[in-house]
């Protein structure tokens, strides 16, 4: 469950987060990259609580580039902290 907490919504981000939604949702790899590029807490954002995030969404419509990009913008941000601490982000 510590996962979900690590991955929820972060706030202040809410109209680029919608924005990063929208490009998993339709595939759009040079948009997902530059709002995660710009803002890599977007990583953490989601919907509807935990629930669908942009990597359910590129995943349920087959975006397997997006899904990848989204995956290592996570795992820069694991690594950012160095000491398991994911509060820093």
């Amino acid at each position: 469950m510590k996962f979900f907490s690590i991955i929820g919504n972060s706030f202040g981000c809410s109209a680029s987060g919608e924005r990063l939604v929208s490009a998993a949702r339709d595939g759009d790899i040079q948009e997902a990259k530059a709002l995660l590029e710009y803002n890599p807490r977007l990583a953490r954002y989601s919907t509807f609580g935990v629930r669908n995030s942009p990597l359910h969404y590129s995943a349920a419509q087959g975006h397997h580039e997006v899904f990848s990009s989204y995956i290592f913008y996570i795992v820069q941000l694991f690594e950012s902290c160095g000491d398991g601490d994911f509060t820093c982000f």
